[in-house]
């Protein structure tokens, strides 16, 4: 029985074989085509020319190089020898006008502009167009941040990604949390991107990284004793606040008290200090 994983990898293969399919039949050669596909998986290119093509020839190049010729006498050649044994076609149904062709293991470097050559068809050439995109797709790491009395700060990243994904945050019934960012960095052609949100309960959530057809996500559960924690922390500052107010309160209580206390004691000091002073008498019988 196939694992979890190779399972999500048969599918995102399956349905892309599928839906290429289907975009294959009647492909218009001015109608270029992009796929994205995961790396390390197989892939197909697709050319379809509506017609009976076992008789005729046609070829595939990567960004102008060869890498694979079928001729009208049947034989097919790998040209490129990073393609060598990693090129297959559907030779079954050629009849029907299917020149696609499958590429096994796909990386990185297979990343490029693939085009579909008719040279010499009855009606005059004919060239289909094909982008490929090979997906590096790394599952989601989820961490936890800060732990307040709001709630717990969940950080989700993803690190060395292409194409560029998009992350989201899901609550345990798929429902959409709000986040800060995404923080976006790129190196060397990757990318890496953070999505933070907050959270005030515990349950399950999810990262989800979407790359066109692509989809990975992670799960993570939080316990109740965070959120225990964080009242806990909602406390702290405030009992800071009382304590600083009654120690404040305190002091001035204590410092009227002493200025009362200092009147009683010298009530003389205290009334001749407000008392005016005399003027000088002068002697008018001089």
């Amino acid at each position: 029985m196939f694992g979890p994983k190779t399972r999500t990898l048969l599918s995102v293969s399956i349905c892309l074989h599928l839906s290429l399919i289907g975009q294959a039949v009647g492909q218009r050669p001015e109608s270029p085509i992009k796929v994205i596909a995961p790396g390390g998986n197989d892939v197909m290119l697709p050319c379809s020319l509506g017609m009976d093509i076992r008789s005729h020839s046609f070829d595939w190049a990567k960004d102008g190089l060869k890498v694979f010729v079928y001729t009208k006498s049947g034989y097919y050649l790998d040209m490129d020898k990073r393609f060598m044994e990693r090129i297959s076609h559907f030779k079954n149904q050629l009849q029907s006008g299917n020149a696609s062709i499958m590429i096994q293991n796909t990386t990185m470097a297979d990343s490029g502009n693939y085009t579909c050559n008719f040279p010499k068809l009855p009606q005059g050439q004919k060239t289909f167009h094909v982008e490929l995109v090979v997906a590096v797709s790394p599952k989601p790491l989820i961490s936890i941040g800060d732990i307040t009395g709001v709630g717990v700060e969940l950080k989700c990243r993803v690190g060395g990604a292409f194409p560029k994904p998009t992350l989201q945050w899901l609550d345990g019934d798929r429902n959409p949390l709000p986040a800060k960012g995404p923080l976006v960095l790129e190196r060397g052609g990757c990318y890496n991107v953070t999505l933070q949100t907050v959270v005030t309960s515990p349950q399950q959530f999810c990262c989800v990284s979407k790359q066109a057809n692509i989809v990975v996500e992670a799960q993570f559960s939080l316990p109740k004793e965070l959120f225990d924690r964080g009242r806990v922390y909602m406390w702290i500052p405030l009992g800071s606040f009382l304590v600083v107010a009654t120690v404040l309160a305190l002091v001035q209580f204590f410092l009227i008290k002493d200025s009362e206390n200092h009147r009683k004691k010298n009530p003389d000091q205290m009334n001749s200090s407000s008392r005016p002073a005399e003027e000088p008498r002068t002697d008018d019988h001089i």
